[in-house]
């Protein structure tokens, strides 16, 4: 038997084994729009389990606390170095001032992601 023979036989047996279980299969569906034909797949909308309801809000909420914590911090930190730069240490005080643009930003994407995720992601309470 040729190898092409061979795939033929294997495939028409794939076939057969495939029809026998044809209530339990998917058939393709035409579907309306520009979107072609193919099986349509159910859209479920995202939910979070019962149980985790109230943790989600719970955890965005400490989410922001440290962030806005760990800014804070890094201000006091920046201020430091400010101030025990301004005698014969130019450039440590140079340094904390090139850092206050960066402390913002951090503080800012943290408190948008948050922001996007509690927006997004519905958290049911």
């Amino acid at each position: 038997m040729t190898t092409t023979a061979h795939l033929w036989h294997v495939l028409n047996d794939a076939f057969a084994a495939a029809d026998q279980f044809g209530g339990l299969l998917p058939s393709p569906a035409p579907t309306t729009g520009n979107s072609g034909g193919g099986f349509q797949l159910p859209d479920v909308p995202p939910a979070p389990p019962p149980e985790l309801t109230g943790y989600f809000s719970t955890f965005l909420g400490a989410i922001k606390w440290i962030a806005g914590a760990v800014a804070a911090l890094s201000l006091g930190v920046i201020a430091i170095k400010m101030t025990l730069g301004k005698s014969n240490r130019h450039h440590l005080a140079a340094d904390g001032a090139a850092s206050v643009p960066w402390v913002f930003v951090g503080l800012m994407l943290a408190m948008t992601a948050v922001s996007v995720v509690g927006f997004v992601v519905p958290s049911g309470s």
